[in-house]
């Protein structure tokens, strides 16, 4: 009986420690990848007239937004300005791990707050179409 009321507590605490698991992990930004634009190019991203910070990953650049929703952004790159939007997917690794780990408790939390969306690519230079004969 005391291993059982052990094991119930590790569980009760595990499943309030790890409750919400895009909100712990991941927080309420999302990285937008900005497809056309490499490592050491300058691009200047402004959404509401902010400047927002890129990051760079390997090879390729980010935006890092607010996952809650959708955004639209102006986005400064080889002398040229574009408006460009980015949606929010549902990231569907969250919603299992919430499952498994946390129950409905994690899933509720994560619904809520939006930090388990991902944001879809900004196509700032997409790559010029492949031509067959």
């Amino acid at each position: 009986m005391k291993k059982f009321v052990a094991f119930m507590l590790v569980v009760a605490f595990g499943s309030l420690t790890l409750s919400s698991c895009a909100t712990v992990f991941k927080g309420g930004q999302s990285a937008a990848r900005l497809v056309g634009v490499k490592k050491g190019d300058q691009v200047e991203v402004l959404k509401d007239g902010a400047v927002m910070p890129v990051e760079t990953r390997g090879e390729e650049q980010f935006v890092k937004l607010p996952a809650q929703s959708s955004h639209v952004v102006t986005v400064k790159y080889k002398g040229q300005e574009k408006k460009l939007q980015t949606t929010q997917v549902l990231g569907g690794g969250w919603l299992i791990l919430d499952l498994f780990l946390s129950g409905l408790v994690g899933i509720i939390v994560d619904a809520a707050t939006g930090n388990w969306n991902e944001l879809t690519d900004l196509l700032v230079d997409p790559p010029a179409a492949a031509t067959t004969k």
